[in-house]
């Protein structure tokens, strides 16, 4: 009977100090905000140059033509206020299916408002043309955000249609841009 009392005793005080051990911890150390992970003094005036990638599908070749881009990014900002305007330039490489290879390049006009320091929202005007001769109009939509001191990640959606020949398509493209 005294080991049962003893072993009743010895689990009462074990749960006593771990609960108090464990309400010391939970109300001896509130909660710390996160630190923010850049400084809000982003400064999205001036020159970027940038390293995109672009996947997404082509209409008027067949069903389910895929295409990819990589492009070298240039571009230029200027702010007033909240809003911004821009202009892009990019060259690259494009593959549609392993089919169509070959070089493109392109230019797209953007305005934007900053959400706030770190986050930029904006829609894109623009076009290119290819080494194939495919020229093409584009508008698209995308989300710009600081990921570190002057460089951004930026997504965008873009619809494109080519102005003479029978193809358009959809994509979605990544970028990591380096502000100077």
């Amino acid at each position: 009977m005294k080991s049962i009392r003893n072993i009743l005793v010895g689990s009462v005080v074990g749960v006593l100090i771990g609960g108090s051990a464990i309400s010391a911890e939970i109300l001896g150390n509130p909660p710390v905000a996160p630190a923010q992970a850049y400084s809000s003094d982003f400064d999205w005036d001036g020159v970027y140059v940038g390293l995109g990638a672009t996947a997404g599908v082509v209409t008027g070749l067949g069903p389910g033509v895929t295409a990819a881009a990589i492009d070298l990014i240039l571009g230029a900002n200027v702010t007033s206020g909240n809003l911004l305007f821009g202009v892009e330039g990019w060259v690259g490489a494009y593959d549609f299916d392993g089919f169509i290879t070959g070089a493109q390049i392109g230019a797209e006009a953007r305005v934007g408002v900053l959400v706030d320091d770190n986050v930029l929202i904006y829609t894109g005007l623009g076009a290119s043309v290819t080494d194939s001769g495919v020229q093409s109009a584009t508008i698209g939509i995308g989300a710009e955000f600081v990921v570190g001191e002057n460089l951004t990640l930026d997504l965008e959606y873009k619809y494109w249609e080519s102005l003479n020949f029978p193809i358009g398509g959809q994509s979605l493209g990544a970028s990591l841009n380096w502000y100077f």
